[in-house]
């Protein structure tokens, strides 16, 4: 599973799933995991990946990345 990806989506009949997102895989043959969602209540738990999308988006360069992980590697 080293090419898995994860798209919420709900059942829309017995054997119909309906993603969020779209994805490609056109062709293949896959292996579906249900999991679902938990509830509080009456609407669904922010995921991390909702929350992760509600984050604006960075700024800094590659470089300036870098350079911070090697500063805190040496604190």
């Amino acid at each position: 599973m080293e090419n898995a990806i994860i798209i919420r989506g709900r059942q829309v009949g017995p054997n119909q799933i309906e993603t969020d997102e779209k994805f490609s895989a056109q062709g293949q043959d896959l292996a579906v995991i249900v999991l679902p969602l938990p509830v509080e209540n009456g609407k669904e738990r922010e995921t991390i990946f909702d929350f992760l999308k509600r984050l604006p988006a960075g700024n800094r360069s590659r470089q300036e990345i870098d350079q911070q992980i090697k500063e805190d590697r040496n604190w």
